[in-house]
């Protein structure tokens, strides 16, 4: 077989693997995992043949080499999976993978080149190329063609340029409207940029396909539309979307779906002040992501199920779920994660009257959410860390901190968390800021 032939297989078959994972989600460490093992492929000389029956010698070694290959793709796959945030719905990781793999098994060699440019860091040249390509396509009138590659470049860019991906999906959609693919990611970049309306149009359409009735589009939809009701504050409207997901998913066996929805009943459950309900709900989720080895998702589960401890005073199993969570993140180089542990670690300890831990906490979360440019975050815990030095009688250092807490709120355009903290200043009757 030849060399390019062995390349394509071997992608192939990890790319199998990847959408086998059940329920498995995608962020942009995986791509890049993907990406690497194409960029590797592609870069090797492929103008010899390699004999498909060679020595016994030669041909052990190179079904070893495509093993170790194989087995060292799925490795790699399996811990940025492990490091994922659990955002993404399971059907966004297999059309993606699968225009991914079709970029990849494709015999025109331009695709095979942009994808080489991708990796190589020099997505303009990607995207370039993929853009002569459609306009090729389209100049052959192949409006069939057209649209598996503008859908294949939705892909490709969809984590790691947004607009890219949104301006190939809604091409893709004026060929075939129908298509879920399509509707469904363009549904997820408009709510990763905030375009509530936009996001829960496309959802909705999905949700109420009759086409789709019953398949894992429609129970993604539906729990994306919970989703957008918990950010809205609509606790009513997200219980109703998040038990037709909890349904749709039960009679289609997805099981990490099923946790993830659990989870969502959970925050539902913590937003309405229902500790019995939340736990009941988190506790399930825990065990599903707990039977899957979702390590991202226990680690967010544990986290809220510390936010409920906490809510019942129960300081001890607050603090034991949330040090857990807080552990899993720094093992999966989450630092979101981290960050909000540690504050939330941070303020339990202030419940407890352990003010030195609760500084320490505070300064650590501070410091992870400064990296992530976190302002707004920011500015609350430099208030928190003024409220302990007030707690202490120490109030040079509480002015100190609450003028940096408006500093940050003013810089994040937060109104109202500027006009709390100055309330704070005018009552402890702080003199102007000497800076």
């Amino acid at each position: 077989m030849s060399l390019l032939t062995y390349q394509k297989d071997l992608f192939t078959s990890a790319g199998r693997w990847l959408r086998s994972k059940p329920d498995g989600r995608v962020l942009w460490p995986t791509f890049a995992c993907l990406i690497l093992v194409i960029l590797v492929g592609a870069i090797l000389p492929s103008g010899f043949a390699v004999s498909d029956r060679g020595s016994a010698a030669g041909g052990e070694d190179e079904r070893s080499t495509q093993e170790a290959l194989v087995a060292r793709a799925r490795t790699a796959y399996s811990a940025e999976i492990e490091r994922a945030l659990p955002d993404l719905d399971a059907v966004t990781l297999e059309t993606l993978t699968e225009n991914l793999t079709q970029l990849a098994e494709s015999n025109m060699p331009d695709k095979r080149a942009a994808l080489v440019s991708f990796a190589a860091g020099d997505r303009d040249a990607a995207l370039g190329t993929l853009a002569a390509i459609v306009t090729a396509q389209r100049n052959n009138g192949d409006e069939t063609a057209v649209f598996e590659t503008l859908s294949e470049t939705g892909a490709l860019t969809f984590l790691f340029a947004p607009s890219a991906s949104y301006r190939a999906y809604t091409e893709a959609l004026k060929i075939n409207s129908d298509d879920p693919a399509a509707r469904y990611h363009l549904g997820l970049l408009f709510q990763q940029s905030r375009e509530t309306e936009n996001a829960r149009s496309q959802f909705k359409s999905i949700a109420e396909d009759p086409a789709l009735e019953g398949t894992a589009w429609q129970a993604a939809a539906e729990g994306n539309l919970g989703i957008l009701a918990i950010q809205a504050g609509n606790m009513a409207l997200a219980e109703y979307h998040v038990l037709k997901s909890l349904q749709y998913n039960e009679r289609l066996n997805r099981p990490k779906a099923l946790g993830l929805q659990h989870a969502n009943l959970g925050v539902i459950g913590i937003s309405r002040g229902n500790a019995e309900a939340a736990n009941s709900n988190l506790k399930k989720a825990l065990a599903i992501f707990e039977g899957l080895g979702e390590e991202a998702n226990i680690a967010r589960t544990l986290g809220n199920l510390g936010l409920v401890a906490q809510s019942q005073q129960k300081y001890e199993a607050a603090e034991g779920y949330l040090t857990q969570s807080a552990q899993l993140s720094r093992k999966l180089g989450d630092a979101r994660g981290l960050a909000m542990q540690l504050g939330v670690l941070a303020r339990t300890k202030r419940l407890q009257g352990d003010l030195t831990q609760a500084e320490n906490y505070y300064k650590q979360s501070i410091t992870l959410n400064d990296e992530l440019g976190n302002e707004l975050v920011i500015g609350a815990q430099y208030a928190s860390l003024g409220g302990i030095e007030y707690d202490r009688q120490n109030i040079v250092a509480a002015c100190s901190y609450w003028r940096e807490s408006v500093k940050f709120f003013e810089r994040s355009g937060s109104a109202e968390g500027t006009s709390q903290v100055q309330a704070l200043l005018d009552q402890a009757s702080c003199t102007t800021d000497p800076g």
